[in-house]
């Protein structure tokens, strides 16, 4: 239960200089969906659900977080996006949405108060014994790679969304859910795993950085797009012209995300098995060692894969000319 132990510890951490600090608040919300996503993979396994007073409290960090977290990204974006500006008066329309923002997240600071990080050894305690029942009997192996199967293909079934250019965003959040879920499912078991799905979880890494980086530039041109609203109603000329310029950048990064998005999911790997023939056919995929390893396993959690580096986040710069 190293793992359990390690995320609460980092949790708790993170709770003591949360939410003034931009990268406590990130750290407390991926502890929140990593321990939740834990007992979520081990009440998948044994087919029993987790018991709320468990998960609960981690739910209600993450959602009180939420919109701090957004705000703390629309900063940054807006951050890179004021230090490409070659104009001065489009930095002033950009500084205007900065100041904005930064209201908005003093707010919303004021509205979660203080939070209690959950008991680590109550955390631990509930994680053995999930683990206990799902690791038990001789198919347990096979359990797992059904897990996996079963969130591949929920992913492998919203891909086709990506090739068409009306995708509603509601679409492309549920794909963006469905790519986390298998993601932490992965970094979970994959030492059970045998090898089924060789290069998996970087590709599924690559695909959730792809809709992050989507995701992220759709909600800060939706924001400035809000702003310049207003700047329109309240008659300001001159800044509304500059920041329908810095508009316009976020779009063509966007579209340009967007084309790099598509391109990582029709790729050759994985993700290219029709939806529903990766479960039907797990079962006689399963390899009997991994089946015969899983009976013999000891009562622990399986270790995990090591935290890929996220790569970093293309400015707004690196959209190329004309794809607005």
């Amino acid at each position: 239960m190293a793992l359990v132990r390690a995320r609460a510890e980092q949790l708790r951490e993170a709770l003591e200089s949360a939410p003034a600090d931009a990268v406590a608040v990130h750290r407390a919300r991926v502890a929140c969906r990593r321990l939740r996503a834990v007992f979520g993979v081990l009440s998948e396994l044994s087919g029993k659900r987790a018991r709320e007073s468990q998960t609960e409290p981690l739910s209600i960090i993450r959602r009180r977080f939420g919109r701090i977290r957004e705000l703390d990204v629309h900063q940054a974006g807006l951050e890179r996006l004021h230090a490409t500006s070659d104009t001065p008066i489009e930095q002033a329309a950009i500084e205007h949405a900065m100041e904005y923002v930064a209201r908005r997240r003093r707010a919303a600071e004021r509205r979660v108060g203080r939070l209690q990080s959950p008991s680590g050894a109550r955390l631990e305690a509930g994680a053995r014994k999930a683990l206990e029942i799902a690791w038990r009997g001789k198919k347990a192996g096979e359990r797992a790679l059904a897990v996996v199967a079963r969130r591949l293909d929920a992913v492998a079934s919203r891909l086709p969304c990506l090739a068409e250019e009306a995708t509603v965003e509601a679409e492309l959040h549920a794909l963006r859910i469905d790519v986390k879920r298998l993601r932490y499912a992965l970094e979970l078991l994959e030492p059970a795993l045998g090898g089924t799905w060789p290069g998996l979880i970087e590709h599924t890494i690559a695909l959730q950085d792809a809709l992050g980086d989507w995701h992220d530039l759709a909600l800060l041109e939706a924001l400035l797009q809000r702003q310049l609203d207003r700047l329109t109603r309240r008659q300001r000329a001159v800044l509304s012209d500059a920041l329908a310029q810095a508009v316009a950048r976020v779009g063509a990064a966007r579209v340009a995300a967007r084309r790099r998005l598509a391109a990582a999911a029709s790729s050759d790997g994985p993700f290219s098995t029709a939806p529903g023939q990766t479960e039907a056919s797990v079962e006689s995929q399963a390899p009997a060692e991994v089946t015969a390893a899983a009976a013999d396993a000891p009562v622990e959690a399986p270790p995990v894969a090591p935290t890929r580096r996220r790569s970093p986040r293309r400015t707004v710069e690196e959209a190329p000319e004309g794809s607005a």
